[in-house]
Protein backbone atom coordinates (compact mmCIF):
# COMPACT_ATOMS: atom_id res chain seq x y z
CA UNK A 1 0.00 0.00 0.00
CA UNK A 2 1.42 3.37 -1.03
CA UNK A 3 2.23 6.07 1.51
CA UNK A 4 -0.35 8.36 -0.13
CA UNK A 5 -3.09 5.75 0.20
CA UNK A 6 -2.23 5.18 3.86
CA UNK A 7 -2.36 8.94 4.49
CA UNK A 8 -5.77 9.21 2.84
CA UNK A 9 -7.05 6.28 4.90
CA UNK A 10 -5.83 7.84 8.15
CA UNK A 11 -7.39 11.18 7.19
CA UNK A 12 -10.77 9.57 6.50
CA UNK A 13 -10.71 7.80 9.87
CA UNK A 14 -9.90 11.05 11.70
CA UNK A 15 -12.71 12.79 9.82
CA UNK A 16 -15.43 10.39 10.98
CA UNK A 17 -14.13 9.98 14.53
CA UNK A 18 -15.84 11.96 17.25
CA UNK A 19 -13.60 14.56 18.91
CA UNK A 20 -15.46 14.78 22.21
CA UNK A 21 -16.30 12.71 25.25
CA UNK A 22 -19.26 14.07 27.21
CA UNK A 23 -18.46 12.00 30.30
CA UNK A 24 -14.94 13.41 30.46
CA UNK A 25 -16.21 16.95 29.87
CA UNK A 26 -18.82 16.82 32.63
CA UNK A 27 -16.44 15.12 35.07
CA UNK A 28 -14.70 18.50 35.33
CA UNK A 29 -17.84 19.98 36.89
CA UNK A 30 -19.11 18.44 40.19
CA UNK A 31 -22.34 20.40 39.78
CA UNK A 32 -23.36 18.02 36.97
CA UNK A 33 -22.36 14.69 38.53
CA UNK A 34 -25.95 13.40 38.63
CA UNK A 35 -26.61 14.42 35.03
CA UNK A 36 -23.39 12.69 34.00
CA UNK A 37 -24.32 9.54 35.93
CA UNK A 38 -27.70 9.28 34.24
CA UNK A 39 -26.16 9.80 30.80
CA UNK A 40 -23.98 6.78 31.56
CA UNK A 41 -26.81 4.64 33.00
CA UNK A 42 -29.06 5.29 30.00
CA UNK A 43 -26.21 4.94 27.44
CA UNK A 44 -27.00 8.44 26.17
CA UNK A 45 -23.32 9.29 26.59
CA UNK A 46 -22.49 6.92 23.73
CA UNK A 47 -25.14 8.58 21.56
CA UNK A 48 -23.72 12.02 22.28
CA UNK A 49 -20.17 10.93 21.55
CA UNK A 50 -21.21 9.40 18.23
CA UNK A 51 -22.47 12.73 16.84
CA UNK A 52 -20.13 15.17 15.16
CA UNK A 53 -22.21 18.25 16.04
CA UNK A 54 -24.30 18.44 19.17
CA UNK A 55 -25.45 20.65 22.05
CA UNK A 56 -26.10 19.28 25.54
CA UNK A 57 -28.41 21.21 27.87
CA UNK A 58 -27.25 20.18 31.34
CA UNK A 59 -29.14 20.34 34.63
CA UNK A 60 -27.68 20.72 38.11
CA UNK A 61 -27.53 17.86 40.61
CA UNK A 62 -30.56 19.03 42.56
CA UNK A 63 -32.75 19.34 39.47
CA UNK A 64 -31.76 15.89 38.18
CA UNK A 65 -32.28 14.28 41.59
CA UNK A 66 -35.77 15.77 41.81
CA UNK A 67 -36.63 14.48 38.33
CA UNK A 68 -35.27 11.01 39.02
CA UNK A 69 -37.13 10.74 42.34
CA UNK A 70 -40.47 11.13 40.56
CA UNK A 71 -40.02 9.01 37.44
CA UNK A 72 -38.61 5.65 36.35
CA UNK A 73 -35.37 5.41 34.44
CA UNK A 74 -37.22 4.99 31.12
CA UNK A 75 -38.82 8.44 31.51
CA UNK A 76 -35.59 9.99 32.75
CA UNK A 77 -33.86 8.70 29.61
CA UNK A 78 -36.49 10.19 27.31
CA UNK A 79 -36.43 13.51 29.17
CA UNK A 80 -32.64 13.74 29.00
CA UNK A 81 -32.68 12.82 25.30
CA UNK A 82 -34.83 15.93 24.77
CA UNK A 83 -31.94 17.95 26.24
CA UNK A 84 -29.55 16.78 23.53
CA UNK A 85 -29.89 19.08 20.53
CA UNK A 86 -28.71 17.87 17.13
CA UNK A 87 -27.39 21.34 16.28
CA UNK A 88 -24.58 23.50 17.65
CA UNK A 89 -25.54 26.40 19.91
CA UNK A 90 -23.29 28.53 22.07
CA UNK A 91 -23.92 31.80 23.88
CA UNK A 92 -23.42 33.85 20.74
CA UNK A 93 -25.63 31.78 18.46
CA UNK A 94 -28.40 31.64 21.08
CA UNK A 95 -28.56 35.41 21.18
CA UNK A 96 -28.44 35.76 17.41
CA UNK A 97 -31.29 33.43 16.44
CA UNK A 98 -33.11 34.78 13.38
CA UNK A 99 -36.47 36.32 14.35
CA UNK A 100 -35.77 35.37 17.98
CA UNK A 101 -37.11 31.83 17.78
CA UNK A 102 -36.28 28.49 16.20
CA UNK A 103 -36.94 24.75 16.53
CA UNK A 104 -34.12 22.27 16.99
CA UNK A 105 -34.33 18.49 16.53
CA UNK A 106 -33.18 16.47 19.52
CA UNK A 107 -31.95 12.96 20.20
CA UNK A 108 -35.48 12.12 21.38
CA UNK A 109 -36.64 12.66 17.81
CA UNK A 110 -34.44 9.75 16.67
CA UNK A 111 -35.86 7.20 19.13
CA UNK A 112 -39.11 6.50 17.28
CA UNK A 113 -41.02 7.37 20.47
CA UNK A 114 -41.69 11.00 19.61
CA UNK A 115 -45.01 11.67 17.85
CA UNK A 116 -45.30 14.68 15.56
CA UNK A 117 -42.91 17.43 16.64
CA UNK A 118 -42.48 16.14 20.21
CA UNK A 119 -38.85 15.42 19.42
CA UNK A 120 -38.13 19.10 18.75
CA UNK A 121 -37.31 21.88 21.19
CA UNK A 122 -38.45 25.49 20.87
CA UNK A 123 -35.68 28.02 21.54
CA UNK A 124 -36.85 31.60 22.06
CA UNK A 125 -34.71 34.66 22.72
CA UNK A 126 -36.17 37.76 24.34
CA UNK A 127 -34.65 40.44 22.13
CA UNK A 128 -35.21 43.14 24.75
CA UNK A 129 -34.38 41.36 27.99
CA UNK A 130 -31.79 38.95 26.61
CA UNK A 131 -33.25 35.85 28.29
CA UNK A 132 -33.19 32.60 26.32
CA UNK A 133 -35.90 30.05 27.09
CA UNK A 134 -36.56 26.49 26.01
CA UNK A 135 -39.63 24.27 25.87
CA UNK A 136 -41.07 21.35 23.96
CA UNK A 137 -42.17 22.30 20.44
CA UNK A 138 -45.58 20.77 21.17
CA UNK A 139 -48.34 23.36 21.27
CA UNK A 140 -49.26 24.43 24.80
CA UNK A 141 -45.81 23.82 26.29
CA UNK A 142 -44.56 26.39 28.79
CA UNK A 143 -41.50 28.51 28.01
CA UNK A 144 -40.07 28.09 31.50
CA UNK A 145 -36.69 26.38 31.07
CA UNK A 146 -34.15 29.17 31.02
CA UNK A 147 -30.56 29.32 29.81
CA UNK A 148 -28.34 30.23 32.75
CA UNK A 149 -24.77 29.92 31.50
CA UNK A 150 -22.32 28.47 29.03
CA UNK A 151 -20.34 25.53 30.45
CA UNK A 152 -17.93 24.38 27.74
CA UNK A 153 -17.54 24.38 23.97
CA UNK A 154 -15.40 22.63 21.39
CA UNK A 155 -16.40 24.72 18.35
CA UNK A 156 -18.28 23.61 16.30
CA UNK A 157 -18.31 20.10 17.58
CA UNK A 158 -19.98 20.10 20.98
CA UNK A 159 -21.47 22.78 23.21
CA UNK A 160 -22.56 22.29 26.82
CA UNK A 161 -25.03 24.84 28.19
CA UNK A 162 -26.80 24.96 31.56
CA UNK A 163 -30.55 25.48 31.88
CA UNK A 164 -32.44 25.87 35.14
CA UNK A 165 -35.27 23.32 34.77
CA UNK A 166 -36.15 20.23 32.70
CA UNK A 167 -37.78 20.36 29.28
CA UNK A 168 -40.56 17.76 29.16
CA UNK A 169 -42.69 16.86 26.15
CA UNK A 170 -46.24 15.75 27.08
CA UNK A 171 -45.84 12.53 25.08
CA UNK A 172 -42.99 11.39 27.33
CA UNK A 173 -45.30 11.25 30.34
CA UNK A 174 -48.35 9.86 28.53
CA UNK A 175 -46.34 7.17 26.74
CA UNK A 176 -45.19 5.81 30.09
CA UNK A 177 -48.42 6.43 31.99
CA UNK A 178 -49.37 2.75 32.03
CA UNK A 179 -45.86 1.40 32.36
CA UNK A 180 -45.27 -1.29 34.98
CA UNK A 181 -41.88 0.29 35.60
CA UNK A 182 -43.37 2.63 38.19
CA UNK A 183 -40.92 2.26 41.05
CA UNK A 184 -37.20 2.94 41.04
CA UNK A 185 -34.52 2.52 43.67
CA UNK A 186 -32.53 5.50 44.86
CA UNK A 187 -29.77 5.02 47.42
CA UNK A 188 -31.22 1.64 48.36
CA UNK A 189 -34.79 2.79 48.92
CA UNK A 190 -37.88 2.40 46.75
CA UNK A 191 -39.65 5.50 45.61
CA UNK A 192 -43.12 5.60 44.02
CA UNK A 193 -43.55 7.55 40.83
CA UNK A 194 -45.85 10.54 40.60
CA UNK A 195 -46.93 11.53 37.09
CA UNK A 196 -47.87 15.18 36.96
CA UNK A 197 -50.20 16.21 34.10
CA UNK A 198 -48.40 18.49 31.69
CA UNK A 199 -49.83 22.02 31.46
CA UNK A 200 -51.48 22.90 28.18
CA UNK A 201 -51.17 26.66 28.32
CA UNK A 202 -48.24 28.46 26.72
CA UNK A 203 -46.92 30.89 29.25
CA UNK A 204 -43.77 32.97 29.36
CA UNK A 205 -42.57 33.72 32.87
CA UNK A 206 -40.27 36.63 33.55
CA UNK A 207 -36.89 35.71 34.94
CA UNK A 208 -33.81 37.79 35.82
CA UNK A 209 -31.32 38.26 33.02
CA UNK A 210 -28.47 35.75 33.20
CA UNK A 211 -25.04 36.69 31.98
CA UNK A 212 -22.91 33.89 30.51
Amino acid sequence: MSALRILLLITSVVTVTSHHNITAILSEFPKYTEFNNYLTQTKLDNEINSHQTITVLVLSNGVVSSLASKHPLSIVKDVLSLHILLNYYDNQTLHNISNGTTLSPTLYNTTGNAPGIAGFVNITTDMKGGNVSFCSAVSGSKLDSYYTKSVKQIPYNISVLEIDSPIIAPSILTAHAHSTDDVISISGSSVGVTITPFPHRLERQQRPLYVA
